[in-house]
């Protein structure tokens, strides 16, 4: 009985390893690998492991495969976010955001989020002010107070501000808009 040998053996009871620059089942493949690759016998081309940019920032060794880091990620072993103000594979890339925008280290520049604006997105809304931007306006009730990323919300237990949190106007709305009759137990 014969039985096919492992991927990257050949011969008389599969005992000998592909010859150099071919790989695979049988060894019938041949291997087309760059200066700083190797032919694996069972794999075919992989990153040698001694190659120099390896061992550099932005790279990372895994096994025998040499990956760059993902993008907002540097340093040895991709073990560090890009530098505020950089951005990308590398972190080579400047970001150049506009007054309402941040540094994202993997994106580049996005929008604030709603609440906030400000160079780095660090300052909150002004007073009365929210949403992106902080170009909505609030028009609370005494009951409510200005959220800088959701408008006006409840505050207190009032009759219509039953949950901190929500707003007036959404409570409004499950309030029915007429008074149920009463009715005298005789």
């Amino acid at each position: 009985m014969c039985l096919e040998c492992k991927s990257g053996y050949n011969g008389e009871n599969c005992s000998l390893t592909c010859e150099s620059g071919y790989f695979g089942r049988q060894c019938n493949e041949r291997c087309r690998c760059s200066q700083d690759e190797y032919c694996d016998p069972a794999r075919g081309c992989l990153c040698n492991s001694t190659i120099d940019y390896c061992r550099e920032p932005g790279y990372i060794l895994e096994g025998n495969m040499c990956l760059e880091c993902n993008p907002g990620y540097t340093g040895k072993n991709c073990s560090l976010t890009c530098t505020y103000g950089y951005f990308g594979r590398r972190c080579d890339e400047r970001c150049r955001c506009s007054q309402d925008e941040y540094c994202d280290p993997a994106r580049g520049c996005l929008e604030c989020n709603p609440g906030y604006t400000g160079g780095n997105c660090s300052s909150t809304c002004p007073s009365g002010y929210f949403g992106r931007q902080c170009n909505e306006r609030c028009r609370c009730s005494q009951d409510e107070y200005c959220d800088p990323a959701r408008g006006c919300l409840c505050n207190s237990t009032s009759d219509y501000c039953r949950e901190q949190g929500v707003s007036i106007e959404r409570i409004k709305e499950k309030q029915p808009n007429f008074l149920l009759p009463h009715v005298c137990s005789t």
